[in-house]
């Protein structure tokens, strides 16, 4: 029987091993011959997956949700179940880097492969808002950004935008930050936003405008 038979017989096994988490060829390849003393080689597997669709990519990075921030997070939508969030403006920053170097290629030739990339390299940081009435209002910025300069932005771009989609009804959301939640910030919040909503922590993917930054 040929290595590529082999492979095949434990196809059922390899979507199971990829579906919990074991995404390399390396990996799966250990896995098969842990349990099923396969001899079907990496490069084997690799070839495999590229004919059935699968391939080299680099993985989105992602929070590490603990116990306590998924019991949190259930909470917090039982909370909010009933609730159609209409009103409510969502908030987020995103940085954007020209020339990142997170582009693979393939190559016989692994180690000559250049891809020339400047020394200063340009980036911009963007604040955001949204609502179910479409965009609130955004913000770029060069410099990093602390408590003073997210109260700039809250009192120059958030206001004035959401009172005139929402006049005076209105919420704001925003991620646990340090900088959202510094004093200077809590101060200026209490005392001219309307309500602010409650956030379980580690939770990017709760928030919609998540979505627009991966567009961009």
């Amino acid at each position: 029987m040929t290595s590529s038979s082999k492979f095949k017989n434990h196809h059922i096994s390899i979507l199971d091993y990829w579906n919990k988490g074991v995404r390399s060829a390396p990996a799966i390849h250990q896995k098969l011959s842990t349990t099923y003393r396969s001899t079907v080689s990496a490069s084997t597997i690799r070839c495999h997956l590229h004919r059935s669709g699968y391939r080299n990519v680099l993985p989105r990075k992602t929070h590490i949700l603990t116990s306590d921030d998924k019991q949190r997070r259930i909470q917090w939508a039982k909370k909010h179940k009933n609730d159609d969030f209409t009103r409510t403006v969502f908030t987020d920053e995103c940085s954007f880097q020209l020339y990142r170097n997170t582009v693979r290629w393939w190559s016989k030739c692994l180690n000559n492969e250049v891809k020339p990339i400047p020394k200063n390299r340009q980036k911009i940081h963007v604040w955001g808002a949204v609502s179910t009435e479409g965009v609130v209002n955004c913000h770029t910025f060069k410099c990093n950004l602390n408590g003073e300069y997210y109260v700039h932005i809250l009192k120059n771009y958030l206001l004035p935008a959401a009172r005139r989609q929402f006049h005076r009804n209105w919420r704001l959301q925003q991620d646990n930050d340090p900088k959202h939640r510094s004093n200077i910030c809590n101060n200026f919040i209490q005392d001219h936003v309307p309500e602010l909503l409650d956030w379980p922590s580690n939770s990017p993917d709760v928030n919609p405008i998540e979505n627009i930054w991966s567009i961009l």
